[in-house]
């Protein structure tokens, strides 16, 4: 069984006896505001089942999306929505330790280093950002 970019899903058995996997959707979309297409990674929780001796992916759970332009904010973003998801679906400590491993393959969650950098880089474009208005004001008359 293959995903849409050609990986093997992570599968796992935590519910009702039947595997079960981190299913990644990959959708892209072009934002109005760059006009330039952008990928956007989803995280599914799907069952593995039959239905009339067929196999079927049910859907069990979304736990979020994420925008790789988004960097370590938006994994943690991601992170954050996923856990909160995975709270809900009342999972045994050793079911969810295995769902977050398998989400972890593919969008690790963020270290404080990498959100510390983050940090830095959004108040240094608000600085400049600032500046930038402040100067224009000045320019303007406003101030």
């Amino acid at each position: 069984m293959q995903n849409t970019n050609g990986d093997a899903p992570t599968l796992l058995y935590p519910l009702h006896g039947s595997p079960v996997f981190i299913r990644w959707q990959y959708k892209e979309t072009t934002p109005k505001w760059t006009n330039k297409p952008e990928t956007r990674m989803v995280a599914v929780v799907a069952e593995s089942t039959r239905i009339d001796g067929q196999p079927r992916h049910r859907h069990i759970a979304y736990l979020g999306h994420y925008w790789p332009r988004h960097g370590a904010r938006g994994r943690q973003w991601f992170w954050e929505n996923a856990d909160a998801k995975l709270d809900k679906l009342n999972l045994t400590p050793s079911d969810r330790r295995r769902l977050e491993e398998a989400l972890a393959l593919k969008l690790p969650r963020p270290t404080k280093q990498e959100l510390q950098a983050a940090e830095r880089e959004s108040q240094k474009a608000i600085a400049e950002l600032k500046e930038i208005l402040t100067r224009g004001s000045q320019e303007m008359g406003w101030q």
